[in-house]
């Protein structure tokens, strides 16, 4: 009988000790890292994507063409290309990234005084759309990973002369929303 109560003791003891053992412990705060990716590409009509880059990756050239120089409603055309349509938008910005972005658009130099841009998410809304200069003009907000958007644009030239002809350069920016 005293036999059973000492192995009775020592087994409890040994369980005891197992539990106060199994109540030590450390802690360790681990982190799974996913880096946000801020990636869109722009494609134009007949065009292979270009994707954006710190510096700003090209794309083919665009061009908006009045035959008096007062014209309204002028489509974009890619130079010696196809030209903008009703289901075939001069711009699809497409989110490749994995954050939401903010897509901008705007000229670096103002067009010429006598040309007006404007820029719309539909085909009909470009020319009386937002009016595209140097202050970046909202082409989308918070454009959700795969997802793009079309943007339209659409030129009215008043009173234009040959000198007007000119270039300027225009930049499809995206940044985290």
């Amino acid at each position: 009988m005293n036999l059973k109560k000492t192995l009775l003791t020592a087994t409890l003891l040994l369980v005891l000790a197992s539990a106060v053992y199994a109540q030590v412990y450390t802690t360790t705060v681990t982190y799974f890292n996913i880096a946000s990716v801020e990636s869109f590409t722009v494609t134009l009509p007949g065009e292979s994507a270009v994707t954006a880059t710190g510096g700003g990756a090209a794309t083919h050239n665009i061009e908006f063409n009045s035959t008096d120089g007062t014209d309204d409603c002028i489509n974009a055309r890619v130079t010696g290309g196809t030209i903008q349509s009703d289901g075939t938008p001069i711009f699809i910005v497409e989110n490749t990234g994995t954050v939401n972005i903010d897509v901008t658009v705007n000229f670096t130099v103002s067009p010429p005084a006598c040309v007006k841009v404007g820029g719309a998410t539909t085909f009909a809304g470009a020319c009386a759309g937002s009016l595209i200069d140097t202050t970046a003009v909202t082409l989308q907000s918070g454009l959700t990973p795969t997802s793009s958007v079309n943007w339209y644009e659409k030129a009215n030239f008043t009173a234009c002369t040959s000198g007007d002809s000119t270039t300027r350069t225009q930049w499809v920016y995206g940044v985290q929303s």
